[in-house]
């Protein structure tokens, strides 16, 4: 009785992952079987999906980078400060 169970329930849980476009984890799929009024534990749909090799998309990380401002030029921060200062060298004898 379980192990058909467990197959209908799989069969499921692959419709709702493939709609998904294999975004969905096993808490999106257990939110949308609740939705859809299949009552199944947690639990049991992430043995079920790990059963039936099945894993959800996490989001990458964003990467950061400098940002630039309206004109094209980098904005002043600790990676361009350095480029903007004047060398004491350069300002011997202006004073």
């Amino acid at each position: 009785m379980r192990r058909r169970r467990d197959a209908e329930l799989t069969e499921h849980i692959r419709r709702i992952h493939a709609d998904s476009g294999g975004i969905y984890g096993s808490p999106r799929v257990h939110a949308q079987l609740k939705r859809e009024g299949v009552h199944a534990g947690r639990k049991r749909v992430e043995r079920l999906m790990r059963q039936a090799d099945l894993q959800g998309i996490s989001p990458r990380p964003t990467k950061s980078c400098t940002r630039r401002a309206a004109a094209g030029r980098p904005r002043m921060g600790s990676a361009t400060r350095s480029a903007w200062t004047i060398p004491p060298e350069a300002t011997k004898g202006l004073s």
